[in-house]
């Protein structure tokens, strides 16, 4: 009976191991970007890729000074344009550069932290800062920083600056999805932003929005109405009806 039980034991332990996938060479992979310095009107910027449960997920965020909403968007990648990503900036020198020498003269230069994991069961984070990228002497650091951040931004579009200073009580909120995805427009002006919209500002009062769908060029026009301190949600279906 004993040498039955340890052929049975035996097994089990063969067909869990069997059935464990092997470890993921990007587990753990972590690209990211923060602006630590500089004369810049946000609190923190930051640009990120990292790869979270068989995904590769982009991050691009943005806080205000004295304001609690974030200025956040994120985006999925294909595996595959993150390690193109990874190995670009490997072969850019990121895995092994130091923190760049600070300019003797530094009036208002941006400073960037940038923190690499090319992922695996041996990858190691490496962390470098560097000032003003585009004055410093080793082309490289310039290269990277733009490197990421082209591809954060590619990927999430640019955080428009929002008009964050309204006097209290007059002005709020906009959530605004559509089908298909769509330009907006608002009271004339391109915002640079796509729909699905949430918790976009706006003066209370009056407003036309206009929806195009990039692909087929179909719009729609609509008036709303947005209250102080109230949120406004509108769903707006955009193409032939």
């Amino acid at each position: 009976m004993t040498r039955v039980a340890g052929i049975v034991v035996v097994c089990c332990a063969l067909a869990a191991a069997a059935e464990t996938p092997p470890a993921d060479p990007l587990e753990g992979a972590l690209v990211s970007l923060k602006v630590t310095g500089g004369f810049t009107p946000y609190r923190s910027v930051s640009y990120e890729v990292l790869w979270r449960g068989r995904t590769a997920v982009v991050n691009h965020y943005r806080s205000l000074v004295n304001y609690d909403e974030a200025l956040h968007e994120m985006r999925l990648c294909e595996r595959e344009e993150l390690q193109r990503l990874l190995k670009d900036l490997s072969d850019a020198g990121a895995l092994t550069l130091p923190s760049a020498p600070t300019p003797k003269v530094r009036v208002g230069a941006l400073r960037y932290e940038i923190e690499i994991r090319p992922g695996g069961a041996k990858g190691k984070v490496h962390t470098f800062t560097v000032d003003e990228p585009d004055a410093q002497p080793d082309p490289r650091y310039a290269r990277i920083v733009r490197r990421v951040r082209g591809f954060v931004v590619r990927a999430t579009g640019e955080l428009p600056f929002r008009n964050v200073f309204f006097d209290p009580g007059t002005f709020g909120f906009l959530n605004l999805p559509s089908v298909p995805a769509a330009r907006v427009e608002i009271d004339g002006r391109d915002i640079g932003l796509e729909t699905p919209l949430y918790g976009y500002e706006l003066a209370s009062g009056v407003h036309e929005v206009r929806l195009i769908d990039p692909k087929s060029g179909a719009e729609r026009r609509h008036n709303l109405r947005v209250e102080p301190g109230m949120t406004t949600i509108v769903h707006i279906e955009v193409g032939p009806r």
